[in-house]
């Protein structure tokens, strides 16, 4: 999938920005989009994409900005081009991989209320983003003021962008963590202490980079992972398995067999 982008009018062909003004002031008023096949150069390939219209903020106020400074500051109007995709491009990998033999695992009501207790917690009201300057922006008005005043020094800028763990200490947002992280993974990493997933052979924790070694089997055993039932849509591995055909399969459809039956 190709990401969406803006086009505005542009007067390279004579009468071209009456006709996309007028196209895009019957959808807005019919309040409707326009599916085309849109390419982007003479010689490039077609794609089907919606454009969704958009008016100037002062226009769809019902008058005109208070100020030049105003009216630059306003997104321009145009089309938002989305780029439709075909049959292939929808997929769903959690069906495949989805094991046959248990349902798909889904949070239950202990965890999701811990999440909700959050997601409250850290809500913002009364906020508009234009109340956050761009840090970087900033960062870069203060270097010109100390080059200006022929300073040695730059006043530090403050970036409202990160969070305000004050604030979060105040609405108790540490300790509701906690306890959200304890509900929903306290079990996958107690069993990763048990497996030794962390932890080396010589119990010396497992360093940045380094591979995770394999679990050694006992010795003089053999260990086996069979299936009770096969999906019947994984016939046709059984019947490879049978002429001594397995190699031609794809390491995906593999994947996908062992992962529909519990094995690994």
């Amino acid at each position: 999938m190709k990401k969406s982008h803006f086009i505005a009018a542009e007067e390279t062909v004579s009468g071209s920005c009456a006709t996309f003004q007028a196209l895009l002031r019957v959808l807005v008023e019919q309040n409707k989009v326009a599916i085309c096949a849109f390419a982007r150069a003479t010689r490039a390939a077609f794609r089907y994409v919606a454009l969704i219209p958009q008016l100037a903020p002062r226009e769809l106020r019902g008058g005109a900005a208070s100020s030049e400074a105003v009216a630059r500051l306003d997104p321009p109007e145009g089309f938002h081009v989305f780029y439709l995709p075909f049959r292939d491009d929808r997929r769903h990998p959690e069906r495949m991989v989805a094991p046959r033999a248990r349902p798909f695992p889904r949070a239950d009501e202990e965890k999701i209320d811990a999440a909700r207790r959050v997601v409250d917690a850290i809500r913002l009201t009364k906020w508009h983003p234009n109340q956050i300057p761009n840090p970087a922006l900033q960062t870069h008005y203060r270097v010109l003021e100390m080059c200006a005043l022929e300073r040695n020094v730059m006043e530090p800028v403050h970036d409202d962008t990160e969070p305000n763990y004050e604030e979060w200490e105040r609405v108790n947002v540490p300790a509701l963590l906690t306890d959200y992280e304890q509900k929903c993974f306290a079990e996958a990493r107690l069993f990763e202490e048990l497996a030794g997933a962390g932890d080396d052979a010589s119990g010396a924790p497992r360093l940045a980079g380094q591979k995770r070694k394999a679990i050694a089997a006992p010795s003089g055993k053999r260990v086996t992972m069979e299936a009770s039932t096969i999906a019947p849509e994984y016939n046709y591995i059984i019947d490879k398995v049978k002429t001594d055909a397995l190699s031609a399969l794809t390491n995906d459809a593999l994947k996908n067999y062992c992962a529909a039956h519990g094995l690994s």
